[in-house]
């Protein structure tokens, strides 16, 4: 006759699947899509109209793992240097900047256009059950800074 041994007859130091199971589970996941092209010419950051997306975690001890693809472009005809910059937000607190997104250099015979694809991911620890949003601000330094309409944003929950 076989028997049944609970979990908490284990050592705690035993290496098991009875003991290893509820870590790293996937609690939800949340996406969206801009919907049309963002533009700026600012020296200020500004938001990228729809390149935001809202979480509610379910425990404190949950991570909010988030993933963008950004396509975007710098243009400038003037002749000079055009940097686009931008930066993930958790409402009003910054978590990263990603200086230099987009550079080029014009003049010397340079394109006046840039395009690039960013693939940025970041690992939040809110320590809140309370509904969060996460949003993307972009700036750029002379000319114009794009970001094309299939941007995403994408919220991983992970439980604890």
């Amino acid at each position: 006759a076989l028997s049944t041994i609970g979990t908490n007859s284990l050592a705690d130091s035993a290496v098991t699947a009875a003991k290893a199971t509820g870590f790293g589970k996937i609690g939800q996941v949340l996406s969206t899509t801009i919907g049309s092209e963002q533009s700026t010419t600012s020296g200020t950051y500004a938001d990228v109209s729809g390149l935001s997306q809202a979480i509610t975690p379910v425990a404190t001890s949950s991570k909010i793992f988030v993933q963008a693809a950004i396509a975007g472009d710098v243009r400038n005809g003037s002749g000079t240097s055009t940097v686009g910059s931008i930066k993930l937000l958790r409402g009003s607190t910054e978590l990263e900047t990603k200086a230099s997104f987009i550079q080029i250099n014009i003049g010397n015979g340079n394109p006046d256009k840039l395009a690039a694809n960013c693939y940025h991911s970041f690992l939040d620890s809110p320590s809140s059950t309370s509904a969060l949003t996460y949003k993307y601000q972009f700036i750029v330094d002379g000319g114009t800074f794009r970001i094309g309409t299939n941007s995403k944003i994408t919220l991983i929950e992970v439980l604890a």
